[in-house]
């Protein structure tokens, strides 16, 4: 018995009968291929989620760090002198923190220097002598962390002082309060991310194997 040949219109209608089936099902296997992915994640130990969160995070702000200090020296406020700091506490020559505590320490005692040297200026007659030195704990200070343009600064300061210039040294003085304010600002920021590794690393440490 020969069938009848299906009018346009039939066929029309079958044909979205079966796309309608197709795009019902679709849902329903994305939706199980779903629940298979979320059932596998739940296998996973929720200290291994930790670790990897927290080592993800870790190596994020390390590279953060990275950017940091490399700008730093690209743009001179840095020289080898603060390189050696980092490879004191690396290799354990040095105690962990060491590179935080003499930043802290330089911080400090520039702005006690600089603050002094301000108020020898104000003075009617200025004792260039005491300048002389606190201009050259100044140096000594910015050399033991490697902050280069503070250094160059403290040789502008001795270029104006010793004709005894104080109009030339209270330039000088704006000079070295600039340099120190940038390189201030980058070495908290610095310490700040050396914080949040430090957290980050107690985290990876406490689930680690017991």
């Amino acid at each position: 018995m020969s069938s009848k040949a299906l009018s346009p219109a039939t066929k029309k209608l079958q044909e979205a009968e079966i796309a309608h089936h197709a795009a019902k099902e679709a849902p329903e296997a994305g939706k199980e291929g779903t629940a298979e992915r979320f059932e596998a994640a739940k296998v996973i130990p929720p200290q291994i989620r930790s670790i990897t969160s927290s080592t993800m995070a870790a190596a994020a702000i390390r590279a953060r760090l990275a950017y940091l200090v490399t700008s730093m020296f690209t743009t001179g406020m840095l020289d080898e002198n603060f390189q050696q700091l980092r490879s004191m506490e690396e290799n354990g020559t040095a105690a962990l923190g060491y590179v935080t505590e003499m930043i802290n320490l330089f911080i400090k005692d520039t702005k006690r220097i600089l603050n002094d040297i301000a108020g020898l200026l104000n003075q009617p007659v200025v004792d260039y002598d005491i300048v002389d030195v606190l201009v050259r704990q100044l140096k000594g200070c910015s050399y033991s962390v490697g902050a280069k343009k503070v250094n160059l600064s403290c040789m502008q300061f001795r270029r104006f002082y010793e004709p005894r210039s104080k109009e030339r040294c209270l330039m000088a003085l704006a000079l070295a309060w600039n340099e120190f304010c940038e390189v201030r600002s980058k070495f908290e920021a610095m310490m700040q991310i050396y914080c949040l590794v430090s957290e980050l690393e107690e985290q990876i440490a406490a689930y680690g194997p017991n």
